[in-house]
This record gives structure tokens, C-alpha cells and sequence, in this order.
């Protein structure tokens, strides 16, 4: 996969739509007071590199998933199958599907088992899987219903180059807060992410929680510039991920947002190219972009911007 050496842009869907921006991201772990990323994983203990030197984290790990500028070079991982915690995983074509079944097959007891058949195209050594599960109330902190996502660690075996992989280990039971939501994420052995199957299920989960972030910033956004005008301003850019071979453009190309008075964008229209493969891997990851609204006289309000971009 690949991204542009340069995008200069405001942006995000085309009214109506449903899609999610590429995520690609870093799993960091609290270290006394600093959160460094995961560059592998020891059964279920974190790695991290302290003064260059490695440090395996024993304590009970503080996670953080962090955005990146790109994914692993290793290509893809594909999810054959599936379960956690009894909860079997579906493997659909369409991220309209959902993102979880509804079918538990066991007992919990104390105890959540991740099984999973894996099949990376590239073979896949020292990585490790990342489980997530959350709920509506992982996005409204200092709420009484506040639950945070729940995050489960563990390294992978050998993933050899198209062979099928069965993987199973344990952890502490997850917490039911609601109807909730599962996704997986793999990494590898530089800590860097690894695409799979169902990608849209982890980008619409940090998608949500950027877009909750948000509106606390806006808030203080608001009250530092009550009663004035101010330009709209980027808060977070996602950069179009195109596979490799795609023929990027030569010719201008660029992009007529509005940008809406909730910080998000909602109409884009691309100009200068017609390739739909193109147009896709462009509108998904504008549709990621959050922005400080506009203000006239500390009011938030819509407004249309026309950017270049370059690639």
C-alpha cells in the first residue's frame, strides 16, 4: 500500500454516505510517564524500547492505539475465522455487515478465549494481535455509564506465507457494558499495523472516538474566541491509502468540501480525475478529516472550502 508524498487538503464523504477513513495505527503502553509504541509482544508483555534498549513491561499494561502515517510494507493478514469469548466473529464482504454476531457458543467463567485462523499473504514472524471491544459508552467519558474499550494483547506464532495459522489463548473475562462491539488489529514485528479483513469495524471504532475528542476541543475552541470570527482550522488529517500499482495523477487535482458546523465534512466533491479506484481510496480518507469549525461571532457555522492536492 501506498500514500501520497503530499496532501495539502480539508475534506471528508459525500452527504449520505457510509465509509470510514483508513486508520493505520501504533499500539502504545504506558512506561512510568510516557506512552511508548509496542514493538512486540512476550506472551501477553509488552516491549517497548527505552534508551534504545529493549524493556519487557510486567505491570499490569495502560494501552493506547495511536494514529500513524502508514501501514506495515507486509501486505495483508486475512481473518479466516474467527471467536472471542464464545462470541463467533462473522466474515462478511461488506463493511455495511456487522462487525459481530450475536451467538455465544460458551460459557465466559472468568475466562475470555481468543481462537482464530489466520493466513497472511506474507510470511509474518515475532507479530502480535490486538482484540478490541467496546460499547456506546466508550465514547462519553465523565458520564456514569463510562465504560472504556477493553483491549487484549497477545503474540502471534509463525504466520508463514499462505498458510492457514490456528491460534487460541486466554485472558481475563471482558466486561458486557452494553451491546458491544469486537475488532482485531495485527502488528508486526516493528510494531508497524498489518491490514486484515474487515478493516471499516476498527475505522469506524476510532472514528467515533476522534469525533467524541472533538467536541471537547471545539468547546475550548469556542470559549478562547467567544464573540469573534475565526477560520475553520484542520484538527485531524487522514492521508488516502492506494494499493500497489495504482497510477496516481499527473494532471491538477482537487477537492470543494464543506466543512459542517460539528467540525466534520459533509460533502465532498473530487475534481481532476475520473478513475473511480482513485476517487474511492480520496473520499474514504477525507471522510476521516475533523476540523475546528468556522466561527462568526463565536458562532459555529458551515462553510466550503476548495483545496489542491498533490501526490
Amino acid at each position: 500500500m501506498k500514500t501520497p508524498a503530499l496532501l495539502l487538503g480539508f475534506s471528508l464523504l459525500a452527504a449520505g454516505a457510509r465509509a470510514f477513513a483508513p486508520h493505520p495505527s501504533v499500539l502504545t503502553v504506558q512506561y512510568h510517564d510516557q506512552m511508548l509504541p509496542v514493538v512486540r509482544v512476550i506472551s501477553t508483555d509488552p516491549v517497548v524500547l527505552v534508551d534504545g534498549q529493549e524493556k519487557r513491561i510486567r505491570t499490569e499494561p495502560l494501552y493506547l492505539v495511536q494514529r500513524v502515517a502508514d501501514f506495515s510494507p507486509l501486505d495483508r493478514v486475512e481473518l479466516v475465522r474467527m471467536s472471542l469469548g464464545g462470541m463467533r466473529f462473522a466474515i462478511v464482504a461488506n463493511a455495511e455487515d456487522a462487525a459481530e454476531t450475536t451467538t455465544r457458543d460458551q460459557p465466559r467463567f472468568g475466562t475470555t478465549y481468543l481462537e482464530a485462523t489466520l493466513r497472511s499473504k506474507r510470511t509474518l514472524t515475532q507479530g502480535f494481535i490486538v482484540a478490541v471491544a467496546y460499547s456506546a459508552a466508550s465514547f462519553t467519558p465523565g458520564s456514569p455509564e463510562f465504560a472504556p474499550a477493553q483491549i487484549i494483547v497477545h503474540a502471534l506464532p509463525e504466520l508463514p506465507a499462505g498458510q492457514e495459522v490456528a491460534v487460541k489463548f486466554s485472558a481475563a473475562s471482558l466486561k458486557e457494558t452494553g451491546q458491544m462491539h469486537y475488532f482485531v488489529q495485527i502488528f508486526d514485528a516493528t510494531g508497524a499495523e498489518v491490514p486484515v479483513g474487515k478493516m471499516e469495524a476498527a475505522w469506524q471504532y476510532y472514528s467515533l472516538l476522534e469525533r467524541a475528542q472533538l467536541q471537547g476541543v471545539i468547546a475550548k475552541y469556542r470559549a478562547k474566541f467567544s464573540g469573534t470570527n475565526h477560520a475553520a482550522v484542520p484538527a485531524m488529517m487522514a492521508r488516502p491509502i492506494f494499493r500497489e500499482g495504482l497510477t496516481l495523477p499527473t494532471t491538477p487535482v482537487s477537492a470543494v468540501i464543506t466543512i459542517s458546523a460539528e467540525g466534520t465534512v459533509s460533502e465532498v466533491s473530487v475534481r481532476g480525475t475520473e478513475n473511480p479506484e482513485l476517487l474511492r481510496s480520496i473520499t474514504e480518507a477525507l471522510s476521516g478529516w475533523l476540523f475546528l469549525p468556522q466561527l462568526k461571532a463565536g458562532q459555529p457555522v458551515a462553510t466550503k472550502v476548495q483545496i489542491p492536492l498533490k501526490f
